[in-house]
């Protein structure tokens, strides 16, 4: 559903940018509307195998109208990105790349160290750490590898 819906946006691209705070309302409520029917109507044992959902976890309607709507503000040119976005869109790849290789470490530290096993601290500190390793690793690596 996605791409159909990419298609569309691009087809009534101009329709969408005359009705952009209507069409982001209406993306955003159709959404929330179709997670409580989801939340509620579509989840039980059996469906799916693993998942307990009555359609695939990412074909939700919930997910496809919130993303729409999502799409639709981020590439609005009209909207500047805050500094600490730009940042996060800088380093979200090398997040992506560079975290699993301080989960398990991260996790076992802090219950040696002080019997802490909190999965919020363990991933703010993961994710501090990524950042870092990644700040460092620009200054050494090729940057065309990195973008």
């Amino acid at each position: 559903p996605y791409s159909f819906a990419a298609v569309l946006l691009f087809r009534y691209q101009n329709l969408v940018q005359r009705y952009l705070v209507e069409f982001v309302v209406g993306c955003l409520g159709l959404a929330i509307m179709c997670a409580f029917y989801e939340w509620h109507c579509a989840v039980g044992g059996g469906f799916i195998a693993g998942q307990g959902y009555a359609i695939p976890a990412y074909m939700r309607l919930s997910l496809l109208f919130s993303a729409i709507g999502l799409i639709v503000i981020a590439i609005n040119p009209n909207i500047q990105a805050p500094r600490l976005i730009k940042f996060m869109a800088a380093y979200s790849l090398p997040l992506y790349c560079l975290h699993p290789f301080f989960m398990m470490p991260v996790s076992k530290k802090l219950v040696e160290w002080g019997g802490i096993d909190n999965e919020l601290i363990a991933a703010a500190i993961v994710i501090l750490l990524s950042y870092v390793a990644a700040r460092i690793l620009k200054a050494y690596l090729n940057k065309r590898l990195l973008e």
